[in-house]
């Protein structure tokens, strides 16, 4: 019986019986297959520049950093080798940082220390140009800039710049803040934003600036193997705190998702028009078979199997909407110069503008998505496969 259904359904599907119905019928799968294929490609592109900015940005910052609510913390006095060995920790390094005004001859401008010991695991080191991290020797006060930070600055390598914190240091004429000469070691390339902040020195020469006791260190910079979903697996003593990439990022992050969101309601709601044009085909189509419900009907056919017919009906049509989206939606994913050059010739894109479009299709989204829309066009249908059962064979069989 439900092979019977179906083979009526896909019978009433491929038949039309006037030209405006079929326009009606082709206007409706094509509203479901552009909304299905923005929303895939949307989606995915979304999901590669957040994949993108989560993985290519936290490879320059420290996924966790652990160290105490007054800044600061005596290695000596307070250990973390319980870490030592816990499988996704690639490796723990301690670390300086502050805030600091670089000031050149040319320009001033605000940024991020990082004290470091050369010897441990650095992954800007393999960013230097024509440079090594070695060249950070204790007491020599060189400092390694980002590219963009140096071009704000105009500071090339073997240049000065005076670094000034904003701790302050009485002396007879008054308090000043406490300030450095540095000699540019190098600069290094990351084509992130860590290149406009952040800058490299050793880790004595950082704490002698920053006036920090002896061994003592901001704190532990932790580096994770899977840092998309960074989860507390360790215990520490209850003194010190611990803070993810989160902490700074977390409006960005949130701005990520929010914009995600927003764009998957604007083209939802778009498919969900498309959608309750099922309803004027079923209706447009009910009405025409009249007399073959009817005659269904007469022979003993039930309401349930009539109303099931049509609701399998607006199934199929938005099953063929769908299919049609996702094979022209992944189709220009995997194609993307397709859709940067559709892009430019709208003018969303500029033409002179070279950009690669990070693609991420996640398969579980889809096929979310697919039900979604299956389960809408089952409710949508309801009413008009109802007003099926209510006609009356006596009356249209006269």
């Amino acid at each position: 019986m439900n092979f019977l259904l179906f083979y009526i359904s896909l019978r009433y599907v491929q038949s039309y019986s006037n030209r405006f119905y079929l326009f009606i019928k082709c206007f409706s799968i094509s509203g479901i297959a552009v909304g299905v294929m923005v929303l895939t490609i949307v989606i995915s592109v979304m999901n590669g520049l957040e994949n993108e900015f989560k993985i290519h940005n936290m490879r320059f910052i420290p996924h966790i950093v652990i160290t105490t609510k007054k800044g600061w913390l005596n290695t000596q006095e307070i250990s973390i080798s319980s870490l030592i060995g816990c499988k996704n920790i690639l490796y723990i390094t301690p670390f300086i940082t502050g805030d600091v005004l670089l000031q050149s001859q040319k320009n001033i401008t605000n940024g991020t220390l990082v004290g470091i010991n050369t010897s441990d695991p650095e992954p800007i080191s393999n960013y230097l140009i024509n440079a090594c991290i070695k060249q950070l020797v204790s007491g020599e006060y060189k400092v390694f800039l980002g590219s963009e930070l140096a071009n704000r600055l105009d500071l090339k390598k073997g240049d000065k710049v005076k670094l000034i914190t904003s701790i302050k240091q009485y002396t007879p004429i008054g308090s000043i803040f406490l300030q450095k000469i540095f000699t540019v070691a190098g600069i290094y390339y990351t084509n992130t934003e860590v290149d406009s902040y952040q800058l490299l020195l050793h880790i004595n020469d950082a704490a002698a600036l920053m006036h920090y006791p002896n061994g003592c260190v901001t704190g532990w910079r932790l580096w994770l193997k899977n840092p998309i979903n960074p989860r507390y697996f360790f215990s520490i003593p209850p003194n010190l705190i611990c803070k993810d990439f989160r902490t700074n990022k977390l409006m960005l992050i949130q701005a990520i998702q929010m914009e995600n969101k927003i764009i998957m309601i604007i083209i939802f709601f778009i498919i969900l028009i498309a959608i309750f044009n099922i309803i004027i085909i079923l209706i447009m189509f009910i009405i025409d078979k009249k007399n073959e419900i009817a005659i269904l009907k007469a022979q003993g056919l039930k309401n349930k199997s009539i109303m099931m017919i049509f609701i399998i009906y607006g199934i199929i049509i938005s099953i063929i909407g769908i299919i049609l989206g996702l094979i022209f939606g992944i189709f220009l994913l995997k194609n993307i110069e397709i859709l940067l050059v559709l892009m430019k010739f709208i003018g969303i894109v500029s033409k002179t503008t070279n950009i690669i479009i990070p693609v991420s299709i996640n398969i579980s989204q889809i096929i979310f998505l697919i039900m979604i829309i299956i389960s809408l066009t089952f409710i949508i249908g309801i009413y008009p496969s109802w007003y099926a059962t209510t006609i009356k064979p006596s009356k249209c069989l006269r």
